[in-house]
This record gives structure tokens, sequence and C-alpha cells, in this order.
């Protein structure tokens, strides 16, 4: 004789057993849940916000890289120098950055210049309103052997960061006379 399964039975009601979860259990899941994400929510907030401070640096870095083999490429000055309108050096890295081919006079020229904004400017970076905010010298010439032109205080360095961000969330770009580009990760400085 083959042993069937029995239901199982409550011994006192002598009813049938519900398997499952009860309205409390999920009341109570729910609350733990909530709990966790209001404690997790601020430390997510602190992620994006150093996760874009660090994008902001690569960015910056980047278009520096550029500059550098654009003049090796074209033989002649390439600039990097802060933009707000895309045509112009303004001498605010915190809107945004142009890499430009520059008809400076000599290596030493204290500004740059542009003599078709439209050919002339390779790349534009506009970092918009998103608590950019970024320090540097008035510009970086690299000459035509991809070496970096005394104009100012060297090595020359830039500093990145999103406002808000936390712990070593800035990025410290150094670009030494060679013209060789270094990056680090520094401090926020930033509250």
């Amino acid at each position: 004789m083959k042993n069937k399964k029995q239901p199982r039975y409550s011994p006192a009601a002598g009813r049938q057993m519900q398997s499952g979860f009860t309205l409390i259990e999920l009341i109570i899941v729910t609350v733990v849940l909530v709990i966790l994400g209001a404690i997790a929510a601020p430390n997510f907030r602190d992620l994006i916000v150093n996760h874009q401070s660090q994008s902001l640096g690569e960015d910056l870095r980047n278009a520096v890289q550029v500059a550098r083999s654009e003049a090796v490429k074209r033989g002649e000055f390439v600039s990097v120098c802060a933009s707000k309108s895309g045509t112009a050096c303004d001498g605010n890295w915190s809107d945004g950055v142009i890499v430009v081919v520059d008809s400076a006079s000599s290596p030493t020229a204290s500004s740059v210049t542009i003599n078709n904004a439209g050919t002339d400017v390779l790349r534009f970076l506009e970092w918009g309103s998103d608590g950019a905010s970024v320090t540097g010298p008035s510009l970086l010439r690299y000459q035509g052997l991809g070496t970096l032109a005394d104009v100012g205080t060297l090595p020359a360095t830039i500093t990145a960061y999103v406002t808000g961000c936390t712990g070593k969330g800035a990025t410290e770009i150094t670009v030494g006379l060679s013209g060789m580009v270094e990056s680090k990760q520094t401090a926020c400085t930033s509250s």
C-alpha cells in the first residue's frame, strides 16, 4: 500500500492549514525595506556626485591630452583655455573649456589668438550648471613638439570637482614642461 500524503490539519481546530504570508508579516517587511532605503539614499547621492566629479576630471584630462596630440599632429600651437561661449577664452574654467588651434605669435604670448572659431576650435566642453568647480592657469599652450610653452607657473595644475563631492572625488591634473599629463584623485574641497 502506498503512503498517501495527508493534508495538514491543525490539531486544535481540525481545519486545513494555509501557507503564505500574513498581512502583518508583509507590513513589517515593507517597513524594514523603507527604513533601509532611507538610510541608503544619502550615501547613494554621494556616490552619484562623486562619480560626476570624477567624470568631470576625466573629461578635462582628455581635453588636455587631445590638445597635446593635435599640436604634434599639426606642428603648431594648440591651447586649452577656459570658455563659456566655445568661441573665445574667458578665464572661467568652471563654465567650460575649449581646445583650439592657437595662432599666437610666440610660445610665451599671454593670450590665445583664434583666427577662425569655426575651424580652429577643435573641442568644446561645457560643464553647464551642475556645480562644476574648476581652477587652473589662464591657458595651457602646447608647441608642435608636444611640449608645454612656458606660459605662467610650471608645472601647471588644474583641479576639478563637482560641488558636494566627498572624500577623494576631486581630480588634480598636472602638466609639466615636457607636456606629459598626470592626474590623481584628491580630497574634495567643497562643502
